[in-house]
């Protein structure tokens, strides 16, 4: 019975969590990386992660989203040429932003997003978390 019970209180808190919707007007606009939070502790994503340290995500309002930044290394600029003019959507009843084309079924890149005081962006099948700020 306590199981259940915790069973059922945590599927209520994961899905008040999640429920939170997005709107373009939110999303529309550049969002500059200010820190990483949680970065994966494979040592292979260092040059990864040095691009987003400057990163700039560029969701434009007609649908077209840009990934920029200062530091674009070999890996980073492999991610870059994917995610140029490339079309972004908010999925329903989750707060996702997912980055790519009809063909791919926008899933060049996925990011959970929660806005509010403090602004995060998490890279989907990733454990890099990212504090955004809207410039």
């Amino acid at each position: 019975m306590k199981i259940t019970f915790l069973l059922i209180s945590l599927l209520l808190i994961t899905n008040t969590i999640y429920s939170q919707s997005l709107t373009p007007e939110q999303i529309i606009g550049k969002w500059k990386v200010v820190k990483i939070l949680k970065k994966p502790s494979n040592p292979n994503f260092k040059d990864f992660l040095k691009g987003f340290e400057s990163a700039t995500f560029e969701f434009k309002s007609d649908s077209k989203f840009n990934l920029t930044t200062n530091n674009n290394n070999k890996i980073f600029s492999m991610l870059t040429d994917h995610t140029q003019n490339v079309d972004w959507i908010i999925r329903k009843n989750i707060p996702v932003i997912s980055i790519g084309s009809k063909t791919d079924h926008y899933n060049t890149l996925n990011i959970y997003a929660k806005l509010g005081e403090t602004n995060i962006f998490q890279l989907e099948e990733s454990e890099i978390v990212l504090q955004v700020e809207k410039l």
